[in-house]
């Protein structure tokens, strides 16, 4: 029943096609002289549509050619309903054969498998060649009973959803309207709506209540919570003659489920308590079996659509570039040069650059970081997530540094605000992370290793929080690495970390072979290709990947 409810809490893996790499000889780091850095300038563009220092122009789409991908990625989503045996999702050499079955729950019907909405199997078994990174997904529906239908209900909550502090009532959520009571303190936070402080504790229960016409039975329910270090809370469900019941204490998100039964209720509600300190609800959610002849239109937020971020539309700014192809971009630039001639010619390139400000940059990510397997959500930096892209006061996502601000030589404050203009407000290094994760990183240095002062790229457990854990971030970190330290100087890359200076983010030799271990993707490409659109400058290690055994 978990796999029922909860199936569809599942978000898309972000994958992609890799590119061809041309592998670099051992290399051996080297102390490179110092190259001067032309100033920042701005296009003189004009819109009145817009602010001065964002002007908008037409955009257009880049001619560039993709050469047939060595491997490709998979990605298999199960709808709810049923589950799915054969090949998993992940990379497979390319035209690999790939064989999924579905396999339907009792009391589902199996509707085909889906590609990009279009429906290209209606058997159980779909067989096919990956020829292209592909998303499959699997949908069920309630098979036909006599007399009854079944619907799934879930909402992760937002604290926007229960705006008075004295109580009130939802607005219409995924066909449910919740009556809450008064709440003594809430807010986002990645573990959910935090609920009561540790200076007001929610030790009066906060109740979300709805109500249910004649004919529905309840047959599974489930809730997630978590509390403040050092909390105790407790919750208590209650639907028709049932109610379920626990004390929760953990500061990770856990899950209460409760199946098997089927309840006839009018109504269902959610009450939850703390002893002491916050707690926090972040979903829940049931199934129901519903008799013909009664109207409910019930359904999940646990995958949610979006409309694709679109510039110059709702708080998005306008971009100041059009699209122009890499082979345009670098016409003047002898990509066969090397060392400091090399680095002298892409510094004086990339530094021709329109500055963006980093308040405006909470907006611009979300049209650059925007997830291409799923528009509309940003791909979370260093564990996958999938977030929803809208700018919530960074309780869902913040900009992560990667190059991080402490380290970046800068004469002035080192953490920006909104009209910063500098290393700090670059988009190039600049990635859409969730608060946890950005914590976790912090100012700690990249190498292989988890310690209080190294961090290891690809987050995969051990934080607090909803996360997806997928994906190799160990390019992205690189490539960011070789375009920071050749867009400004006082940056530096070497092995010789001993003595290296508080400008240094790691082992050159390190970042060196990650980028070659997790080569280009196709989100890279994508980001660097609208950066470009705001900034005018573009990553030279994402669009030559070759540049990189040039240079060092």
């Amino acid at each position: 029943m978990k796999k029922i409810l909860l199936a569809l809490l599942c978000a898309s893996t972000l994958t992609s096609c890799t590119l061809p790499f041309f592998p670099s000889e051992s290399v051996t780091s080297e102390n490179t002289p110092s190259v001067s850095e032309p100033s920042i300038t701005e296009p003189s563009v004009s819109n009145p549509s817009v602010s001065d220092d964002i002007p908008a122009i037409s955009e257009s789409t880049p001619s560039t050619s993709t050469p047939e991908p060595d491997e490709c990625s998979l990605t298999v989503i199960c709808g709810s309903g049923g589950d799915v045996e054969g090949n998993d999702s992940g990379i497979y050499d390319f035209y690999s054969l790939i064989s999924l079955t579905a396999i339907p729950f009792e009391g589902y019907i199996f509707e085909g498998f889906f590609v990009n909405d279009i429906l290209v199997e209606k058997s159980l078994t779909y067989t096919f060649n990956i020829e292209v990174s592909t998303t499959v997904f699997l949908k069920f529906a309630a098979e036909p009973t006599d007399g009854y239908y079944y619907q799934n209900y879930s909402h992760v909550l937002m604290a926007e959803d229960i705006p008075d502090t004295n109580g009130g009532t939802t607005s219409e959520i995924n066909g449910l309207k919740w009556n809450y009571s008064s709440h003594t303190y809430k807010q986002n936070n990645p573990k959910g709506v935090q609920i009561g402080s540790s200076n007001r504790p929610q030790t009066s229960p906060f109740k979300l209540t709805t109500t249910l016409p004649d004919g529905v039975y309840i047959t599974s329910i489930f809730v997630e919570v978590a509390v403040a270090s050092g909390g105790l809370s407790s919750f208590t469900i209650s639907f028709g003659n049932s109610s379920k019941a626990s004390n929760f204490s953990k500061t990770d998100i856990e899950l209460f489920e409760y199946s098997g039964f089927e309840m006839k209720a009018n109504s269902i509600e959610f009450s939850f308590r703390a002893s002491q300190k916050a707690l926090y609800v972040y979903s829940f959610g049931f199934s129901a079996k519903i008799e013909d002849d009664v109207e409910l239109n019930l359904s999940t937020d646990s995958i949610t659509s979006a409309d694709p971020v679109v510039p110059g539309e709702k708080d998005i700014p306008s971009t100041n570039y059009n699209s122009i192809t890499k082979e345009n971009y670098y016409k003047d630039i002898n990509l066969a040069s090397t060392g400091n001639t090399l680095l002298k010619s892409l510094r004086n390139l990339i530094s021709n650059m329109t500055a963006t400000s980093y308040g405006n940059a909470k907006y611009m990510l979300q049209y650059t970081d925007e997830n291409p397997e799923n528009p509309g959500f940003v791909y979370g930096m260093y564990d996958g997530d999938n977030i929803l892209s809208t700018w919530k006061a960074g309780t869902t996502w913040n900009r992560e540094h990667v190059w991080p601000c402490a380290k970046m030589a800068l004469e002035d404050a080192i953490r920006p605000n909104d009209s910063t203009k500098n290393h700090a407000s670059d988009l190039h290094n600049l990635r859409a992370a969730c608060p946890t994760v950005n914590g976790y990183h912090n100012d700690k240095y990249y190498s292989e290793n988890n310690t209080e002062d190294e961090m290891y790229p690809n987050v995969n457990g051990n934080i607090a929080g909803k996360h997806e854990f997928v994906g190799d971030f160990r390019g992205d970190v690189a490539r960011i690495m070789f375009y920071m330290y050749t867009r400004y100087s006082g940056l530096e890359l070497t092995d010789n970390i001993v003595n290296a200076s508080n400008t240094s983010m790691g082992k050159l030799s390190c970042f060196i072979e990650w980028h070659t271990l997790d080569p280009v993707d196709d989100f890279e490409i994508q980001r660097n290709n609208r950066i470009y659109e705001y900034q005018g400058n573009r990553n030279p290690f994402i669009d030559y990947p070759e540049l990189v055994e040039n240079l060092f």
